[in-house]
């Protein structure tokens, strides 16, 4: 499922980047959309270790578990549509 994942991953097409002058105040709002999402179940979380330190969490124990990666490929889905 990692490979799956990591090929869904380098198939997305990248949004190319636009910048534009703004007068203040904007008479038609900013128009910007924000995307929150949090991180899939890790395999400590798996296992109920809550770990919040982040110098720990680019360790191998902080991976993705096979449920994380579902909800990651899940949420890249949704935001697709």
């Amino acid at each position: 499922k990692q490979a799956a994942f990591i090929s869904f991953l380098l198939s997305m097409k990248a949004q190319p980047a636009s910048a534009n002058l703004m007068q203040f105040p904007c008479k038609n709002g900013l128009g910007n959309t924000y995307h929150f999402m949090r991180a899939g179940e890790s395999l400590l979380e798996e296992q109920n270790i809550l770990l919040t330190n982040p110098l720990f969490l680019t360790n191998r124990e902080a991976a993705l578990s096979e449920r994380g990666i579902e909800q990651v490929l899940d949420a890249c889905r949704l935001m697709e549509e």
